[in-house]
């Protein structure tokens, strides 16, 4: 697939003030192709005059996570140029509010990228939220702090990010970990909801949210700028 081709993969479009990038690559697993198609999209936002993000998959998929197949085929030194822990620094600190819209399947890099938005909203009657590392004998690395500062401790806690249990939309929203469900045909439009609601009349400025973000998930921040080689010990694969 050229780069065009996979670029229109993961097409913006904006609704009012709001953009949404749609995902729309199969299962949304992530190599670096991907990442740099998302990047883009995202920098075409930052440049726009939205005030709020949106991402959403298609089909049965928000996103499965990382790409193994494709990575089982990098050498070591591509393998370590993987930029998934730099993306989810960028939506962690993503100057405006962040909204995934997760339509079906959400995985382990998938969970943990919408994770690092500032709210989820899920779709009832398909798809699982799942963080199953233990189950893949992979550790999180560069996003323990992530993990810890969107899932709430105790049980859920350990249910969800040590032992990997999976959750369906009703049980994941109970947890606490997405906000609020509906079925497929309102799902975009409960997260436009949410982001108008979250803006109020005049939104936030960028660069304050941003530097807040910094400050509130500092430890998150930290270990998310620090080099992709920590990334789930990956490499090994």
């Amino acid at each position: 697939m050229s780069e065009n081709e996979l670029q229109d993969k993961y097409r913006v479009e904006y609704v009012g003030d709001v953009a949404i990038l749609r995902m729309n690559n199969g299962e949304n697993r992530f190599s670096s192709p991907t990442i740099t198609a998302i990047n883009k999209a995202l920098d075409e936002i930052e440049k726009s005059d939205a005030k709020a993000l949106i991402t959403i998959g298609s089909g049965r998929f928000y996103s499965n996570g990382i790409d193994l197949k494709w990575m089982s085929q990098q050498t070591a030194d591509e393998a370590l140029k993987f930029a998934l822990v730099p993306l989810v620094n960028r939506v962690l600190t993503f100057p405006m509010p962040t909204i995934a819209a997760i339509n079906g399947h959400c995985y382990a890099g998938g969970a943990i990228f919408a994770l690092a938005h500032d709210y989820r909203v899920m779709r009832t009657r398909q798809g699982w939220f799942c963080l199953p590392e233990i189950h893949l004998k992979l550790t999180f690395s560069s996003f323990k702090h992530v993990i810890k500062c969107k899932i709430p401790q105790g049980r859920v806690f350990t249910d969800m990010a040590v032992f990997g249990k999976r959750y369906t939309a009703e049980q994941v929203k109970a947890t606490g970990v997405v906000d609020d469900i509906t079925e497929m045909a309102g799902l975009m439009d409960l997260a436009l909801h949410m982001a108008k609601q979250c803006l109020g009349k005049s939104g936030y400025d960028r660069e304050t949210l941003k530097i807040l973000k910094t400050d509130l998930y500092e430890d998150a921040v930290k270990e998310t700028s620090v080099g992709n080689q920590q990334l789930f010990n990956i490499a090994k694969l």
